[in-house]
């Protein structure tokens, strides 16, 4: 009998492998899809977080050149002559630029040679062309990146069919996402209907007293009158547009041009509060029941409100150049007063 060893290679044993159940697999779906609906709402978190910075930072660079404009010349920016008139140079008046408070800031931003387009150069075609290029030139600091809606867009000519100091109406014009503090006494005029210095200083204009806020027309507003303590009041903030009205403007307040005298594109008013752009103001047809939002109703207050593309607050500049987050939230009484300049915060 052979004795000798012999040496067997022996096979690991196999096991028979367990094929998943479908409630398995589920579930490891339903797992992966959990972390992946996390992870896309901390990045989306993270950026709108950064959203939120820059459009904050937009509005310390115009608190800090509102504040460099108000040492310069003594007074804050005015808010134009109304919103049948563009920036003009060729006019002389006591009632100082036709141009809104957007155009007046454009040196201290940085912008000189965007200011420089108004600036009367050779034959009036010439010059007009390039007050045309000028009102569709896009300014990126009055840019919300939250918002992402479109910052040249086609002119609404039936709005406003004709301009008082332009011959013709523009083909496109570039927009604002912010604007400056009226107050809470909603005053609307068209300002002069003609170019003429005699018309001009004739022309119906409101006094300073019927206004409450930052700006009134071409009135020239200063810090000592702010009595209410520059660090209190608002300057400038983001305004109320739909997002209905990202891409094509129904109602008016994001059509015009940012450097156009005052209109709803540029200034904005206390109201009941903060509005966010998602929230669709009260207001139904009569005898209507089936929840549709009036047209009317909503125009007349959605386009002279502030308002906010981020999802919880809203940022703002005060007098002083410092800027504040506000929550969309705060109490009407108390945004009211944080924009009337000749009241205590008491």
């Amino acid at each position: 009998m052979d004795t000798s060893c012999k040496w067997y290679s022996r096979r690991p044993r196999q096991h028979a492998r367990r094929a998943l159940s479908l409630v398995e697999i589920v579930i490891v779906f339903a797992i992966v899809g959990v972390l992946g609906a996390v992870s896309l709402d901390a990045i989306h978190a993270s950026r709108e977080s950064a959203r939120q910075l820059h459009c904050q930072n937009n509005l310390r660079q115009i608190g800090l050149a509102t504040v460099q404009f108000e040492g310069a010349r003594g007074h804050y920016p005015t808010g134009g002559w109304g919103w049948k008139w563009v920036p003009d140079h060729t006019i002389r008046s006591r009632f100082g630029q036709p141009g809104g408070w957007i155009y007046q800031l454009l040196p201290y931003l940085e912008k000189q040679t965007i200011y420089d387009l108004a600036l009367p150069v050779g034959d009036q075609k010439f010059a007009e062309s390039k007050i045309h290029e000028l009102l569709a030139t896009p300014c990126v600091v009055f840019h919300c990146p939250t918002r992402g809606n479109r910052k040249v867009v086609p002119f609404n000519v039936l709005r406003i069919p004709k301009f008082v100091n332009l011959a013709s109406p523009p083909s496109i014009v570039a927009l604002t996402d912010y604007a400056a503090n009226a107050g809470t006494k909603v005053i609307l005029l068209e300002g002069p209907n003609t170019a003429t210095n005699l018309k001009i200083d004739d022309a119906r204009w409101p006094v300073l007293s019927q206004g409450d806020g930052m700006m009134l027309y071409h009135h020239r507003i200063r810090a000592a009158e702010v009595t209410a303590g520059l660090s209190n009041v608002i300057w400038a903030g983001e305004k109320k547009v739909s997002v209905d009205d990202y891409e094509s403007d129904r109602i008016g307040g994001n059509d015009q041009s940012m450097y156009s005298g005052d209109s709803y594109d540029t200034r904005r008013y206390a109201m009941d509060g903060i509005s966010p752009d998602w929230y669709k103001l009260a207001g139904f047809m009569a005898g209507n029941t089936d929840g549709d939002i009036d047209p009317l109703a909503y125009e007349s207050q959605s386009r002279l409100m502030f308002g906010a593309a981020h999802k919880m607050s809203a940022n703002f500049v005060m007098a002083d150049g410092s800027t504040r987050r506000l929550d969309i939230n705060i109490d009407g009484s108390e945004f009211k007063q944080m924009t009337i300049r000749h009241r205590s915060m008491e």
